[in-house]
């Protein structure tokens, strides 16, 4: 790591994804398809405008004459979004100490946060890498009524409005620790965010027995479960172990999944029930039956 405080002019660039817009997912952007409506009597049409192509361009622009500090920090990542994650994680305790120790205006704006190669001299060139795009017109789309939406959420809406205020709260909260962690890059913290979903709604001593009213199985092997969960969000929590799966990823999110849909929606979605099973199958694995014979010596 280099820190660097100087005068001077700052260079900000980076790719430029025109007509695209930002998901909830953390870089990713989404370049939409352009629908029209028209009406023909009684008759309503909607039309997709043809398939064109995806542009990238690329931007540079300069402050002027401004007081700054520049953080130069050398990663093992590859990829440019896990390069940011590594590089904030690396950054984070010196920016929380400045801002103890001098006050909270000397990290207080962000100029600029790029990926780049650094050299041996520590001068860098800037990566014009981007974010994720999704095409709009490559995705599977399913049409639905107005009706068909009132019809969905209506029964979602009226129980939402019938249960009490301290329930609610419990579900805004987990709601929106779920969204934290969809927007999320960095998987130690999406990690400990599910787990915050799941915690939310359920005490952790509770959390075997609401498995096991969701889905069933055994008790056991949700209490088994459960435990090796938390053990990996202490470790996470602690600073222990900081290497996170995206294979454990899915485990956790699809516990947070399954209690935040159930508490929601009256019933789990099944998806996150089918990925809970498959998690739950590994957890105790069948025993081996042996045979054996004794003979008389």
């Amino acid at each position: 790591m280099r820190i660097r405080i100087s005068l001077g002019d700052v260079d900000t660039g980076g790719i430029v994804l025109p007509n695209a817009i930002p998901m909830r997912s953390h870089d990713r952007w989404i370049l939409p398809q352009k629908i029209y409506r028209t009406q023909d009597g009684n008759d309503t049409k909607f039309e997709s405008e043809g398939i064109g192509t995806i542009d990238f361009k690329a931007w540079q622009e300069t402050v002027s004459s401004i007081s700054y500090m520049e953080i130069l920090v050398r990663t093992e990542a590859r990829e440019p979004g896990a390069i940011l994650n590594e590089g904030r994680r690396t950054t984070s305790s010196i920016l929380t100490l400045l801002q103890f120790s001098l006050g909270p205006r000397v990290s207080a704006v962000q100029v600029t946060e790029e990926v780049g190669e650094i050299f041996e001299d520590w001068h860098w060139n800037r990566s014009l890498a981007s974010d994720s795009l999704a095409w709009e017109p490559q995705l599977n789309l399913h049409g639905m009524q107005g009706s068909e939406l009132v019809d969905t959420m209506k029964p979602l809406i009226d129980r939402w409005l019938s249960r009490d205020e301290e329930k609610r709260t419990r579900a805004r909260v987990a709601s929106q620790w779920w969204q934290l962690a969809e927007a999320q890059g960095d998987l130690v913290i999406k990690y400990i965010s599910l787990w915050l979903v799941a915690e939310s709604l359920v005490d952790k001593k509770n959390m075997p027995t609401k498995l096991y009213d969701l889905i069933g199985h055994s008790l056991q092997k949700c209490e088994k479960f459960i435990r090796r969960l938390y053990t990996r969000r202490c470790e996470l929590t602690h600073g222990k172990n900081r290497d996170v799966s995206t294979e454990e990823i899915a485990e956790i999110r699809s516990l947070a999944g399954a209690f935040l849909s159930a508490d929601l929606c009256t019933v789990p979605l099944p998806s996150y029930i089918a990925r809970v099973e498959q998690s739950l199958r590994r957890v105790l694995p069948k025993k081996r039956k042996h045979s054996h014979s004794t003979r008389d010596v």
